[in-house]
């Protein structure tokens, strides 16, 4: 039997801040200007619990050099964040915010929760990259009504289920196929069950040669990549089925 209690408590996160959404405009002043609320900050407690648990899950199931894994003593994100990262590059990988305006600040629009813009920190005399949803999940957690108004902010939260969303695709193992009905770059994504109101995956569709080289920065981004060694059976020109990204 299929597993996706992941997914489903994905929609559900998902439906609250939709719903959130028609309350607080998803837009550059609010996500600007810190906008806050205890609501928030219990939505992010519930996303970082998903990540807690999924990433563990991911990082077991994968990580074939220990087959001796003690869940309880390894930690989500220095242990099994980092993994993922270094071993599947999920560090690059975006997803666009669909509520959000495409005139909107690119920052609030397109997210890269494994990306480290912040300083790295120091544990157990080694260096790890820091990322911004999960020092506010941290903060949350240990400090909660002193941390509300500085990190249950609206633009913590999306990046929060963000990170989310990403883990869960990967932990799916979706694959696209092409929909034969509809001419061009078009993918099927019914049966995915991953086409949500609030992301969009971004997907590195090929079609030529000469794209893997022209589009190599972009296809770090992107989710969803064709496998090149479908050309060679397939055709150029033809379109391919995509599977997940985890080229470094």
């Amino acid at each position: 039997m299929h597993d996706d209690h992941y997914w489903k408590s994905y929609l559900e996160l998902e439906s609250q801040i939709l719903k959130l959404s028609r309350s607080i405009e998803f837009d550059d002043t609010n996500f600007d200007h810190n906008v806050h609320s205890v609501a928030i900050a219990n939505l992010i407690l519930q996303c970082a619990a998903n990540i807690e648990s999924i990433a563990k899950d991911l990082y077991i199931k994968n990580n074939t050099n220990n087959t001796q894994i003690d869940r309880d003593k390894i930690h989500y994100d220095y242990d099994c964040i980092m993994w993922l990262i270094n071993n599947w590059g999920l560090k690059m990988r975006e997803i666009v915010c669909k509520p959000v305006s495409e005139k909107s600040k690119e920052r609030n629009r397109n997210y890269r929760p494994f990306d480290n813009r912040r300083k790295c920190k120091q544990w157990h005399k080694q260096t790890y990259p820091s990322w911004r949803w999960n020092e506010a999940y941290q903060s949350i957690k240990h400090d909660y009504i002193n941390a509300i108004a500085s990190d249950a902010t609206l633009h913590n939260l999306v990046e929060t289920l963000a990170a989310f969303y990403i883990l869960v695709l990967y932990y799916e193992n979706i694959e696209l196929l092409p929909n034969t009905n509809i001419t061009g770059y078009s993918y099927d994504m019914s049966n995915t069950h991953l086409d949500t109101d609030l992301f969009s995956p971004s997907i590195f569709g090929i079609y030529k040669p000469e794209d893997i080289k022209k589009f190599k920065k972009f296809k770090k981004r992107c989710i969803f990549v064709v496998e090149e060694g479908d050309f060679v059976k397939n055709g150029w020109g033809v379109p391919q089925r995509l599977v997940l990204n985890k080229e470094l």
